[in-house]
């Protein structure tokens, strides 16, 4: 199943290293992982309407991915 990950770089929740290497992990076993790393971007922008970062989300989604 192709992945969207989402992470913004001044996440304090959970640390961007968490998704670096799962994608790292994922896309060695072969899965399909499209990565997109948010800089300046905390851990509840990628899923706040009003931000940029949930735009990147929403666009990706929109125009198929993976």
């Amino acid at each position: 199943m192709p992945q969207l990950l989402v992470h913004g770089d001044a996440d304090q929740r959970v640390p961007v290293e968490h998704s670096r290497d799962y994608v790292a992990a994922a896309r060695a076993a072969g899965e399909t992982v499209d990565y997109r790393e948010v800089p300046g971007i905390d851990h509840f922008a990628v899923i706040d309407p009003e931000r940029a970062a949930w735009r990147q989300v929403r666009d990706a989604l929109a125009h198929g991915w993976g």
